[in-house]
């Protein structure tokens, strides 16, 4: 089945366009080479793995060949076993030169498209009828054929249209198809020139998840995000979907892996199924462990009886890197295979990995391991986790104390009702008074019929919550008030700041370069300190002034700046 003119329907345009300049100047070369007849045109293969942008880039390919007739469509798989379905779809609207074409191609075609009864769909005369019947069209107008999803596309007309593009020369028309670049078996485009669509450049996939986020992107999670989805534009979307506000924002830390999209997570896997037993299970402990705990991946292969050399058959199969300290090559790998796998494989993993930390040097990633493999309410666990939230503030890190907090609640038997409200309180330190409210709801359902002193500690918590959110309320109804006044000709008096909300020489510093759009890295550089330093006193700034992203921040600043 194919889908017919015009191509640019499938794309979303709601979503504009990061990015891809290169790889459109190519394109754009292509066509013109074909339209003068004596260039480089003829055909070409856009290659990638889902959602890389394919069909954006066909989509703004016709929109900006005016002067062309554009046709197209693109392959279904459920259809693909219709021989010839394709074909016929793309060339509907020249069956009225059927009749012009010599008697052995016409009676080709006409068999490929039960037009006539008792012929032979010869592929070869087929393909020669194609080509006639595109150089005629051609001839009146610029051609340019799309051809979407190419792997899908049923075998005959998948040759047919090889044949096609390795014989237009000279003509006015320019081929371009577009698929994955994982085909099994033979390929009908061999020899068709190759344009490979990789990830989109760190710079583009932040400006794509900046223009596709309702709220503010910290730039260290744009960078991690850029890092894991490899700069997948599909990925890169369906994060800013899936992923919460406070984790976009810095506020709260990202998953182990990041979640991609399940048919690039499928595209990914088909490798990983394929291999032996231990392979997977290794290949699963890296991608259940931190980046920065190769030894600990290797040590937990072991403890789980797999030797070392179950990473050849992933490095023979293209998933593992061959360097010495082996890595995902692609890292969409590492989340669809952490994704992938059952859920009580990835608790083993973490359990695997949590007995081979060393509790002394690194007690913080040890727990959240053991929290990872629990199954169930672990008051031991809970403990090393509260432990790790203490250890967290002491370095000055709110979004890793909220985490552990709250996930020590969860795994907590009892005393459930403070860890909730402990984590509440981090979380208004971080600035993110919506995670502190879920976790005051939290707490409140685990209250009881005699738990009188918990239930005041959650009415005051959730005053304290309600109170932080007021702060930026006030502020931006006391600026509407001043613009009010002042176009009535009155001035607003400005009453004293409260201590509490009064900010230091240093938070000041940090939060006027911050509001400007100044990164954290940056900003340490400017003023002399290290980034968790801007960091801290980031989240501090937050708290007092009750905002929650950049962009809150910058409108406080402009209102205080021109209060009198």
């Amino acid at each position: 089945m194919t889908e017919h003119l015009p191509v640019s329907v499938r794309a979303p345009r709601r979503v504009p366009l990061v990015g891809r300049h290169a790889e459109l100047r190519v394109l754009a070369g292509h066509v013109r080479g074909a339209q003068a007849q004596d260039g480089p045109g003829g055909a070409v293969l856009l290659a990638g793995e889902p959602g890389i942008g394919k069909t954006r880039l066909l989509d703004r390919l016709a929109r900006t060949c005016p002067e062309h007739l554009v046709v197209g469509i693109a392959g279904v798989r459920s259809q693909a076993r219709l021989g010839f379905a394709a074909l016929h779809g793309l060339l509907r609207p020249f069956l009225g030169g059927l009749d012009t074409l010599p008697p052995p191609q016409r009676e080709a075609l006409g068999a490929a498209f039960g037009l006539v009864s008792g012929g032979t769909a010869d592929r070869y005369l087929a393909g020669l009828a194609t080509l006639t019947l595109l150089a005629d069209a051609a001839s009146v107008r610029p051609l340019l054929v799309l051809v979407d999803d190419a792997q899908w596309l049923d075998p005959e007309s998948a040759d047919v249209l090889g044949f096609v593009g390795r014989c237009l020369h000279g003509d006015a028309v320019a081929l371009v198809l577009a698929g994955r670049d994982d085909r099994d078996g033979p390929d009908p485009f061999d020899g068709i020139p190759v344009l490979s669509l990789t990830g989109l450049p760190p710079a583009d996939a932040r400006d794509l998840l900046a223009a596709n986020s309702a709220g503010r992107i910290d730039p260290a999670v744009a960078g991690r995000i850029a890092a894991e989805t490899g700069g997948n534009p599909l990925a890169l979307l369906r994060l800013t979907r899936t992923l919460t506000a406070e984790q976009l924002s810095g506020g709260a830390p990202l998953p182990v892996a990041l979640p991609v999209p399940g048919r690039l997570r499928a595209h990914f896997l088909r490798r990983v199924r394929a291999l032996p037993a231990d392979t997977r299970t290794l290949l699963l402990l890296m991608a259940a462990a931190a980046p920065r705990e190769s030894a600990e991946r290797w040590r937990a292969a072991g403890y789980l009886g797999i030797a070392a050399h179950a990473a050849d058959a992933a490095t023979a199969a293209g998933i593992l890197t061959r360097e010495h300290a082996a890595g995902f090559r692609h890292p969409v790998f590492r989340s669809a295979v952490y994704w992938g796998a059952e859920a009580a494989d990835r608790r083993l993993a973490h359990a695997a990995l949590a007995a081979v930390t060393d509790p002394v040097r690194a007690p913080d990633r040890r727990a959240w391991h053991r929290a990872e493999a629990a199954v169930g309410p672990d008051a031991e666990v809970a403990g090393e986790l509260e432990a790790a939230a203490r250890h967290a503030r002491a370095d000055g890190g709110p979004a890793a104390e909220a985490t552990f907090l709250l996930r020590a609640a969860e795994l907590s038997p009892t005393d459930r009702v403070p860890r909730f409200l402990a984590a509440a309180h981090a979380h208004l330190a971080l600035g993110n008074p919506a995670s502190a409210q879920a976790a005051v709801d939290r707490a409140e359902t685990e209250l009881g019929p005699e738990d009188a002193l918990l239930r005041a500690r959650v009415r005051q918590t959730r005053t304290r919550v309600d109170l932080h959110r007021a702060r930026l309320t006030d502020v931006l109804l006391a600026e509407r008030a001043r613009t009010e006044l002042a176009a009535a000709g009155e001035q607003a008096r400005t009453p004293a700041e409260p201590a509490d909300r009064a900010l230091t020489h240093r938070e000041r510093e940090v939060a006027r370069l911050a509001a400007g759009g100044v990164l954290n890295a940056d900003i340490a550089g400017r003023l002399f300190i290290s980034v968790s330093t801007v960091e801290y006193h980031l989240g501090k700034v937050f708290r007092k002034l009750g905002v929650t992203s950049r962009r809150q921040l910058t409108t406080v600043l402009d209102a205080e700046a021109r209060l009198p």
